[in-house]
């Protein structure tokens, strides 16, 4: 009964700080959503509260809810750890069966296919990518023979540090940064 309260809590505070997470990201704004904005009756359909909050239960929940019990009858405790561990593995082995085919979705903050925002910005990212290598190049070879010349020296100690600490922020995120400003 343990795994079982805590399989739920794990679920509840999961989607609470998630779902805050989510929001603060996205930052719903006025946009019109896909459903009314492709509206076809069949793929964008647009749809009232209620039945929407029902949909994204069955999303969230699945069969979990109904064959969760049964299973851990059958099976014992771990199922109601394995069943949201499962749920989460299933989502990210679609997303990547989708992703070797090429087809990364749409881009929720472009609406428009996620790969034609890459091709836009892939030859910004080399580019930047290049310069940061040159300056790190730049920057750590004279220091590093610096701090060899100077073994075991405050100067040694210094050097080692700021580069433990530089080596700590990876290059995707500076570049990351640097795309926000330049791109």
């Amino acid at each position: 009964m343990i795994t079982f309260f805590t399989g739920l809590l794990i679920l509840f505070v999961g989607g609470f700080f998630y779902s805050r997470r989510v929001e603060r990201i996205f930052a719903p704004d006025d946009r019109m959503t896909p459903a009314y904005a492709l509206e076809n009756g069949v793929d964008f359909v647009p749809m009232s509260e209620k039945r929407n909050a029902l949909i994204q239960f069955l999303n969230i929940a699945g069969t979990g809810p109904i064959l969760g019990p049964i299973l851990g009858v059958l099976f014992g405790p771990i199922a109601f750890i394995l069943i949201p561990i499962g749920n989460i593995f299933g989502g990210f082995f679609t997303w990547i069966g989708n992703a070797l085919q090429g087809n990364f979705g749409d881009s929720w903050y472009y609406t428009k296919p996620v790969t034609q925002v890459f091709s836009e910005c892939i030859g910004i990212s080399f580019i930047m990518g290049a310069v940061s290598l040159v300056f790190e190049v730049l920057i750590a070879v004279p220091l590093g023979i610096i701090a060899a010349k100077k073994q075991y020296s405050v100067t040694d100690y210094t050097i080692s540090v700021i580069a433990i600490a530089c080596m700590s922020l990876p290059t995707f995120f500076l570049i990351a940064l640097l795309k926000l400003v330049f791109c």
